[in-house]
């Protein structure tokens, strides 16, 4: 059995291709199962799952979240998720939400030190 437990799509920072088009790799590899574990977000899985089922290919669901530990940043890795759960729904909307604040943090302290103004877009 062959496998790949730790994929990103496109919907992930760090990811370029499609959930088909990883489908499409992992069977050409002759893959058996995969785990598409996009960084805080779930919302390839299922379009995964059903491409996966096109070539006869396991896919599980998965996960890759952002978190701290011990003061550091900490991916942890979470397998065979609900996916109609409302918190990995809502997942990428909070993280995004987060990031667009402290973003506009980091805006508001620098307009303050170096007394200028800054467009955010």
């Amino acid at each position: 059995m062959k496998f790949d437990l730790h994929m990103h799509s496109h919907y992930s920072k760090d990811g370029e291709k499609s959930p088909a088009e990883l489908i499409q790799r992992a069977y050409d590899h002759h893959l058996n199962v995969v785990a598409l574990c996009d960084h805080d977000s779930i919302q390839g899985v299922k379009e995964m799952i059903e491409e996966g089922k096109k070539h006869q290919i396991q896919v599980i669901e998965g996960i890759e979240c952002s978190t701290l530990f011990d003061g550091g940043e900490c991916h942890l890795l979470g397998y065979h998720l609900d996916l109609d759960h409302s918190y990995f729904l809502t997942l990428t909307d909070k993280i995004n939400q987060l990031m667009e604040d402290a973003f506009h943090e980091r805006v508001v302290k620098l307009e303050t030190k170096y007394d200028i103004k800054i467009d955010e877009e």
